[in-house]
């Protein structure tokens, strides 16, 4: 049994700023997570309504911040919205992409991704009609926060390899762990974060990922997986 892989997503929480972000690379490896994925929405204001609340990160920031993962160990990658961000995660080594819950139909851009990485994840629900190329599943409830408690039971392994988790805090996020979840992309935002986006309303803090994470290697060493 393979030791499960945690994801940390800040969403929009950099607040325009790259030393932020930079800082939510340096606090994934200290919460001994194993990658932070950021967000490649298409270059538009934060102040267009079509960007919803959420704040674009300039293209140009993504290499620095992907030496800086290798160096701390920790894996930087990024869901993307345009080939324009798929080729900049090629060019800049990356072995992962993501295609969120919009772009979960959108074939011409999964093609563009295809042969070009190691990892493709999709956010889908159980209706989604998945692709033909390699990828990874992660069952993704659409809605920002969700407000329900959800039922996972026959999810994982069969039909999902992974969460990626919208729900509040981290106890649902325990509970799909538990039914068998072995990737888990989780919203998380740093313990000072005063950025109001769409993704603030519901991202745990980094801390609050520390303990779970040390408590799922734990086990993971008890029971001789690592």
């Amino acid at each position: 049994m393979a030791s499960r892989k945690f994801i940390l997503d800040p969403g929009s929480t950099h607040g325009g700023d790259y030393n932020t972000a930079l800082l939510q690379v340096k606090r994934t490896a200290d919460v001994g997570a194993d990658a932070i994925k950021f967000q490649l929405f298409p270059p538009a204001s934060k102040d267009d309504p079509k960007a919803k609340g959420n704040i674009p990160m300039p293209f140009e920031w993504f290499p620095r911040l992907v030496t800086a993962g290798r160096n701390l160990g920790v894996e930087v990658f990024a869901s993307v919205w345009s080939v324009s961000a798929i080729n900049l995660l090629a060019d800049c080594g990356c072995t992962s992409v993501k295609f969120a819950y919009s772009q979960r139909h959108n074939d011409h851009l999964q093609q563009a991704a295809d042969g070009l990485f190691k990892n493709i994840y999709i956010s889908g629900d159980v209706m989604t009609g998945w692709p033909s190329i390699a990828h990874i599943r992660l069952y993704c409830i659409p809605q920002y926060p969700v407000p329900y408690l959800v039922d996972f039971a026959g999810l994982f392994p069969a039909r999902f390899q992974g969460f990626s988790d919208h729900t509040l805090g981290v106890h649902q996020t325990q509970y799909a762990m538990d039914k068998g979840a072995m990737i888990i992309e989780k919203h998380a935002m740093l313990e000072s974060c005063k950025v109001s986006c769409p993704d603030s309303r519901f991202a745990v803090t980094f801390d609050e990922m520390r303990k779970i994470i040390e408590n799922d290697r734990a086990y993971e060493h008890a029971v001789g997986l690592c």
